[in-house]
Parts: structure tokens; sequence; C-alpha cells
């Protein structure tokens, strides 16, 4: 029997894994992030009481990666990012309304706090060659996510009554379903420039999230939905090594859930962009 030349991207890894490194041509590269930075916004929206926050972070930020060549020109694509040390950032509460909790306001602050985040996130995915530069993507990923509020000052009315010594984290953890499309230019060997794009669509398809406030609570909805965009381009300052920059934007989005009568994990939106230096090679 002939055997077809187009491979999905998932035979394609399976393939690869079979046949061990051997199956690496020229195409691919290994990457290592030299210096780079992430910032985040990071938003609440509560269904039971008229309340949003809004919360600012940033850190430095690791990234860490490679691209293999796979049968038939496809790839194969494994990166990670770290926040190595997140920075303090501030978070503010504010009421929808000028009534809350049966009290009139006369400022809608309800409280503020310090807010740090923290994100380590892992993404595998296959790439089937549509054209010599453009491939179409599908993977998964997984994210796990720390928020720690602590330092709490309450707003001018006194609505709330956190105590300023509460420190209170939450954990999220969850698997997301990737796909979407990346442009490569090529070969890094022997190539003066090298540049690439991807566009990535995910929705979760596992989420665990935890806070200590309560600790007997796990929420495991998994509506919502990320999109990312990252690029990275850099010139040759050896024949198998490049030196570049490299950005992604990216927004997540969760919808609210509750438990009982008196339990809610608010709806949310996580907005990041990061940006560096990276350091490419292809032995």
């Amino acid at each position: 029997m002939r055997r077809s030349r187009y491979l999905t991207p998932l035979a394609s890894v399976a393939l690869a894994l079979a046949a061990g490194p051997a199956v690496a041509g020229e195409g691919g590269f290994s990457y290592v992030m030299g210096l780079g930075g992430q910032s985040f916004r990071y938003e609440e929206k509560t269904a039971s009481l008229p309340v949003n926050s809004v919360g600012r972070s940033s850190g430095p930020l690791l990234v860490t990666g490679a691209v293999y060549e796979l049968p038939g020109g496809h790839l194969f694509s494994l990166d990670n990012e770290t926040t190595f040390y997140p920075g303090r950032g501030s978070e503010t509460w504010r009421s929808r309304s000028d009534l809350f909790n049966g009290a009139t306001l006369s400022n809608r602050e309800l409280q503020r706090n310090a807010f740090s985040l923290r994100q380590s996130l892992t993404q595998l995915g296959g790439h089937w060659r549509v054209t010599p530069t453009v491939f179409a993507s599908g993977g998964v990923a997984l994210r796990a996510l720390s928020f720690k509020r602590y330092s709490f000052v309450i707003g001018p009315d006194a609505a709330v009554s956190t105590p300023a010594g509460t420190t209170v984290e939450e954990s999220v953890s969850e698997v997301l379903g990737t796909v979407g499309v990346a442009l490569e230019s090529g070969p890094l060997r022997g190539q003066a420039v090298h540049y690439g794009v991807r566009v990535a669509l995910g929705v979760p398809l596992w989420r665990r999230v935890e806070n200590t406030s309560q600790p007997q609570a796990s929420f495991q909805g998994t509506g919502g939905w990320d999109l990312a965009v990252e690029g990275r381009y850099s010139r040759a300052v050896w024949h198998h090594m490049h030196l570049g920059a490299w950005g992604k934007w990216a927004i997540s989005q969760r919808g609210v859930q509750t438990q009982g009568a008196t339990l809610e994990l608010p709806a949310s939106r996580l907005h990041s962009l990061a940006v560096g230096l990276e350091l490419l090679w292809k032995h």
C-alpha cells in the first residue's frame, strides 16, 4: 500500500517520538530569554455584589523552548514561560453603584491592597506545514497562576471590613486545548535573519481554582477562552546562533462560578504583555 505523503500534526509527532532525534533536519532551533519582563492587568466582576476590581503587577520573565523539525517538514514546539519574581503591584475594588449593602457611598472605592501575580505556562504544539512558511497549529497548554493579596486599606466609607494584616492567596491550575496559525521564515542555521509569528486561540479543558479564604471550596468550571499573539525577530551573531527580540500579547477570560448561595468565583479577565531579548541557536 502506498503511504500518503501528508501527515497530521499528531501523526507527525508520534513518528518523531518513535524515530528519535535522527528525524531532525536543518529546521528548528532552541532558545532562551536573556532579559525580559511581563506586565499583567487582572480584572474581576462579581455577580452577587456590584463590585469590580482591577489589579496590576509586573516582574522579570524566564522563557525557554525549542522547535523541532518532523518528517514532511512539519514542526513540533515546546515552550515554557515563568515569572521569575512577582513584583509588588496594587489592586483597587470599586462599587458599581452608589448604594452598597444598603448604605449610600460618598466614594465608590471599597478597598485597595497590594497585589502580586505569578504565572507558569508550558505549551506543546504541532505545526502542520500549509505553505513553505505558513503552518496550521494545534496543541495543549498547561498553566498555573498564583494571586497574592495583602496590606489591605479600607475605603473612606468603611463599607467593607477586611483586616489590614490579612493575606489571601488564590491558585489556578488549568489545561487548555489550542488551535492557531504560525509563520516561520525557515531554518536558523546559516541564515542572516530569522522571524516568526504565532496566533493561538485556546479553551479550558480542565480547571481547578482554590482560595485560602475558603479552603474547603474548589471551583472546576471550564467556561472561557484565551487569545495570544507572539512574534520574534533575530539576526545572526555566529553561523548557528542568533540574537533577537521576542514579544507576546495575551488575554484570558473566564466566566463566573457559584457554589451554594454564598460562594462565588467572579468573572475575570487577565491581560498580559511580555517583551525581551533572546538567544537562539541550532546545533
